[in-house]
């Protein structure tokens, strides 16, 4: 930070921040149990596929096989969608933020490798 930045009498250097609590385990917890619930959500879709597209009498009531075979097939889509642009959608926002910042702290945030 340069000097010009930062109020009279106000000095970095022996001041560093307090870490006042770690949160890389709670990141860690709730990637996993989105993991799960991802991983649990295809399951049952996967269930849900192979029983209506093994038995020759499920469809959907007030329609023929064909279009209740494209309405699961169309949900199937739907739920894929919504599994993946949720994995993808918080990192795009961040770097349309990032994309504000100084080049300093472009650099740094781009240069961060991900924790598991």
């Amino acid at each position: 930070m340069d000097k010009s930045e930062r109020l009279p009498g106000v000095s970095s250097d022996n001041c560093p921040p307090v870490i006042v609590t770690d949160t890389r385990s709670d990141i860690r917890r709730a990637r996993i149990r989105a993991t799960f619930r991802d991983l649990g959500q295809l399951l049952f879709l996967g269930a849900i596929d192979y029983f209506f597209f093994n038995w020759p009498l499920a469809h959907i009531p007030f329609l023929s096989r064909g279009a209740s075979a494209f309405v699961v097939v169309l949900l199937n889509a739907i739920i894929l969608t919504h599994v993946i642009m949720m994995r993808m959608l918080p990192r795009m926002r961040a770097k349309r933020i990032a994309a504000t910042w100084r080049l300093s702290e472009r650099a740094r945030f781009f240069a961060t490798t991900r924790q598991p």
